[in-house]
């Protein structure tokens, strides 16, 4: 039985113990130290076959601009895809977060990746293509920092006033608008992601909640025009130190009491989410009653607030105000990270259908998507599938005690041909149709009683993600392994009866990986003739093989050619893998032992980049101790090609692999090898 386990954290399951008791409201965890993706940026493969939004392009139209937030809201929402946010964190305004095949991308790119371009994808992508959207499908791998991965999309809650104003907002972009509420502040609790406030005259009696539930639910507040400056004034009658200066230090100077900004405005903070867009604002902040907000003069803006666009010039500073003026402000509530955050846009609606307005509409969605970033009802789920009977594959989430199952609901779905035993069931059995090719998804959806849906997608077969583990690559040697021991690197099995070379066929590597939970075979033939099919055996010792599984050749070809098998580990351990490899005439042979072991032990890759490579290429690993480990580089053939050794420090190591710049291009292994276990890799040289 194959578990979805959500990992225990006492402090989580703590919060989650109080927060159970409260009836018909969501258990809403926000924990800063389980958030769902970090801010910081993280060096991650793309594969070729991924699809890249280009955010960058000019002019900026509600087509490429605005309408692929619609696009991703309508792919995480509706197709459970997860979305990379590239952001460079040292860009400067309209800089390039990356560069690929010649174009720099630029505004925070988005990236789908190859793993989930399936048939519907595929066709939403084109739909958004068709409203304007741009972007490109890759051709070859490359490795970028990804700043964050967007998994979840916001619940957006509208102003009962006068909320209507930024319901277009959502419709510029695409995105359905049904199931977002308007409400009266009063009615806000823990499904509420983000108050959206356009346009509104808010009083302590009416907007007090407001407060409250920015601290207790973490809660976001967007607001728009003079509902800003009447919100920052607020206090309470009966305790004046009860105040709504989320941004400022004292309030902010009201609207009717002030002029309005003036164009050239300065942009600041170009790496930050919140900022990410193309233009400028200008033409979209010229209407309404506030056009510009002035803190007071006995106080100013909280140094946590940023200004991400301001008027240098705005004529009442600095006698009405110590200044900046600010048309975009942002910030966490009074400066208080355990708050949710605050954002301002100047003017009464900013969607007025010209390229200014893209950029604010942007600026809006941005911030309504970092909404979600740190917020949760539990943790991503993690697992994998395993078989108790052949054909059959059983599926089960656990949660930690602290859950109660009675609060979810649980959804089974596929791409697969095949069916359920239980498809709403805390557990399954996945049955294929027959003729099961394997390549598909199952994906298990978890919704909780406010409508939030959080999922976990496992391919089947799981093709990694490029940062295969715990692999032996084995050498030309002979040993016996007894039943239920560690088998050993550098081995190969005694000749097996029967076997005799297939004739018109070059076999090049084996190599073995355990990757996300999968035991993950890769090899390779450097010409075929006549070839029918390899037949993939599996054992825990040397003298007992059995056939897991088969894999169509090619059957002629003069080129290389690579092949790949994904086995469903039956428990944790060490296993023995061979390919007998048969032509038409059954004729067969068969290929050297490889070893895949799913127990981590000492050291693990965490990366290889670039990959492809040029000149240099790089091996990021993690150990559990100082040890030395030796890099080698392998041809097709298992060779060894290059070799060094050198020494790793406990934590994290980065190690430059040497004298690679000369190498043809074309296909290798990288190994990294210490002496309890050995690792292995396929890279490209360009």
């Amino acid at each position: 039985m194959a578990n979805f386990t959500l990992p225990e954290t006492a402090s989580l399951l703590t919060t989650v113990k109080r927060i159970i008791r409260l009836p018909k409201l969501l258990l809403v965890l926000i924990v800063a130290c389980c958030c769902i993706d970090s801010a910081k940026a993280a060096i991650e493969p793309i594969p070729s076959g991924s699809f890249i939004i280009n955010m960058g392009v000019l002019p900026q139209t509600y087509g490429n601009g605005v309408k692929p937030w619609g696009m991703v809201f309508d792919l995480i929402r509706n197709h459970h895809v997860q979305v990379k946010w590239v952001i460079n964190p040292a860009k400067v305004r309209s800089g390039k977060d990356f560069t690929y095949n010649g174009v720099d991308y630029k505004g925070g790119t988005f990236i789908i990746l190859q793993e989930y371009r399936n048939a519907a994808v595929n066709a939403r992508i084109s739909y958004w293509q068709s409203r304007g959207v741009v972007g490109i499908t890759t051709n070859s791998t490359f490795n970028v920092d990804v700043t964050h991965t967007l998994k979840y999309t916001p619940r957006w809650t509208f102003d009962f006033q006068n909320g209507k104003i930024a319901l277009g907002f959502l419709l510029s972009a695409g995105i359905d608008t049904a199931g977002f509420p308007k409400k009266y502040p009063a009615d806000l609790n823990g499904c509420d992601d983000l108050f959206v406030m356009p346009h509104a005259d808010p009083t302590w009696a009416t907007h007090k909640n407001l407060l409250t539930w920015n601290q207790n639910s973490k809660g976001w507040i967007w607001a728009g025009c003079h509902a800003v400056s009447v919100l920052e004034n607020l206090c309470n009658p009966a305790n004046t130190s009860q105040k709504m200066n989320f941004l400022s230090q004292t309030g902010l100077v009201l609207w009717g009491n002030h002029k309005d900004a003036s164009a050239p405005f300065n942009y600041r903070f170009p790496a930050d989410p919140e900022m990410q867009f193309m233009g400028n604002v200008e033409n979209a902040m010229k209407n309404g009653s506030e056009q510009v907000f002035l803190p007071l003069l006995n106080g100013g803006w909280r140094p946590t607030t940023k200004l991400g666009v301001y008027d240098p010039t705005q004529q009442d500073i600095p006698v009405k105000s110590p200044g900046e003026a600010a048309l975009v402000a942002y910030g966490y509530a009074f400066g208080d990270p355990q708050r949710g955050k605050v954002m301002y846009e100047a003017a009464h609606d900013i969607d007025k259908d010209n390229e200014d307005a893209v950029s604010a509409l942007r600026a809006f969605f941005n911030f309504s998507f970092m909404a979600v970033l740190n917020k949760q009802t539990i943790n991503p789920l993690n697992g994998q599938a395993s078989i108790t009977t052949p054909g059959y594959f059983d599926y089960t989430v656990n949660l930690p005690a602290g859950y109660n199952t009675a609060d979810y609901s649980f959804s089974w779905t596929t791409d697969c041909a095949g069916s359920f035993s239980n498809p709403t069931g805390v557990s399954t059995i996945f049955q294929p149709n027959p003729g099961f090719s394997g390549d598909c998804q199952i994906t298990v959806t978890i919704t909780d009683n406010c409508g939030r849906q959080y999922y976990q997608s496992i391919g089947i077969p799981a093709f990694g993600r490029n940062v295969p583990v715990d692999t032996v690559l084995v050498a030309d040697t002979t040993v016996r392994i007894p039943a239920g021991e560690e088998p050993v690197a550098d081995t190969t099995v005694d000749a097996v009866a029967g076997a005799e070379p297939v004739a018109n066929t070059a076999f090049g590597a084996i190599v073995g990986a355990f990757v996300n939970g999968y035991g993950q075979l890769n090899w390779n033939t450097l010409s075929e003739g006549n070839l029918d099919h390899f037949e993939i055996e599996r054992g825990r010792d040397a003298d007992n093989f059995e056939n897991i599984g088969k894999v169509n050749a090619h059957g002629n070809s003069n080129l290389p050619l690579d092949y790949s098998y994904p086995d469903l580990l039956a428990k944790p351990g060490a296993y023995l893998y061979r390919l007998k490899i048969v032509d038409k005439d059954d004729k067969y042979t068969y290929s050297k032992v490889v070893v895949i072991n799913s127990e981590s032990k000492g050291i693990s890759l965490l990366l290889v980049y670039p990959n492809p490579f040029g000149h240099k290429v790089q091996v990021k690993v993690e150990s559990e101790k100082r040890q030395e480990v030796t890099i080698r580089v392998l041809n097709n053939m298992g060779g060894v090609i290059r070799s060094q050794t050198t020494f790793v420090e406990k934590g994290v190591t980065a190690i430059e692999v040497k004298n690679v710049a000369d190498l043809p291009a074309g296909a290798y292994h990288l190994q990294i090898v210490t002496p309890e276990k050995s690792m292995s890799v396929k890279i490209m040289k360009q």
